[in-house]
């Protein structure tokens, strides 16, 4: 029997209908890892039974957990966008060719939920498929010289094994790179050496009843918390924005976007932006940590706004179809 290597392994997902049913996948990723696992809470009965060992232990909790890393790509990255914000909007048309896909965090109510989708794994000796994933955290991270890394961590239904995978094509569409990037803080442009864009959905993912049998309830997100940690050089346009924002707690509008080096059509590039209208400094540091280059680090953090959106993003590619 020889070693089992993962460089043919494949990773694909569908959205379901319903959630924990599975459903035949429609996109495949090129991925880095995946951790995707079934967990079995398993609880001792306790009792004394008289004997030199230990009582029996019984399964009273099954739950998926896990997660994958991949790059950014104008096309398959909508499904993760999509999945983790909740809610997608109109599709508009940009130029000839384009198309603008635009994501906002789901508002809750009794019949509203977030996405869930069936992740389907090919791991060489067998092939798995998660039900019920819905994803807890995206992040989004890059520094010079590099691409747009995302990982997305979540939870599960179940697991089944010997499933079959659909016969899929991965994205032909290049990564983002860091390069490609700008980012502002109101209307003055801010440079950046490295950026981390945190979106947790808190779900509730343990709620479990007499009539749940051995699963959760379906995991439905709390307060949504955005974070964003980014580091400059230190210089008189850093200490601008310490001054201006740290030192006063005066919140601003910020946009991040990612445009791809890869045209739709004359003037139109593949290309995703980050809208947040109200976002706050809440820690700052320069400090001098030796010879090297100074620099200048923030972290910052989205604040719920009545009048507008907590976070929008905006992702432009050739997609007609919605992605949820």
């Amino acid at each position: 029997m020889s070693i089992l290597t993962g460089n043919k392994a494949k990773l694909q997902i569908g959205k379901e209908t319903t959630w924990g049913t599975l459903v035949t996948t429609t996109q495949e990723y090129a991925f880095f890892s995946e951790e995707f696992k079934e967990t079995r809470e398993k609880k001792v009965e306790g009792v004394i039974v008289g004997s030199k060992g230990e009582p029996a232990n019984y399964t009273t909790k099954i739950q998926v957990e896990g997660g994958f890393s991949c790059l950014a790509r104008a096309d398959d990255i909508g499904y993760l966008l999509a999945g983790t914000l909740g809610s997608e909007g109109t599709i508009t048309d940009v130029g000839t060719n384009g198309k603008k896909h635009t994501f906002t965090a789901l508002e809750m109510s009794e019949s509203s939920s977030l996405p869930s989708f069936t992740i389907k794994i090919d791991r060489i000796a067998d092939k798995f498929a998660y039900s019920g994933f819905k994803i807890d955290e995206l992040k989004l991270s890059g520094s010079a010289g590099d691409f747009v890394k995302v990982d997305v961590k979540g939870v599960g239904k179940d697991e089944t094994t010997g499933t079959t995978l659909a016969s899929l094509s991965k994205s032909s569409r290049r990564p983002f790179k860091f390069s490609g990037g700008t980012l502002k803080f109101g209307t003055t442009s801010i440079e950046i050496t490295s950026f981390d864009f945190n979106y947790k959905n808190n779900l509730q993912k343990d709620i479990q009843t007499n009539l749940t049998g051995l699963y959760t309830y379906e995991p439905q997100p709390a307060q949504r918390q955005i974070t964003l940690n980014i580091e400059t050089i230190f210089d008189d346009n850093s200490l601008t924005q310490y001054t201006n924002y740290y030192k006063t707690d005066d919140t601003f509008a910020l946009e991040l976007e990612f445009e791809s080096e890869e045209e739709i059509e004359t003037g139109l590039n593949y290309s995703m932006k980050i809208i947040i209208p109200t976002i706050q400094i809440t820690s700052s540091d320069f400090g001098v940590k030796g010879t090297d280059v100074l620099k200048h680090s923030f972290s910052l953090k989205a604040i719920d706004s009545i009048s507008s959106e907590l976070v929008t993003i905006e992702l432009i590619n050739t997609n007609a179809n919605k992605y949820i």
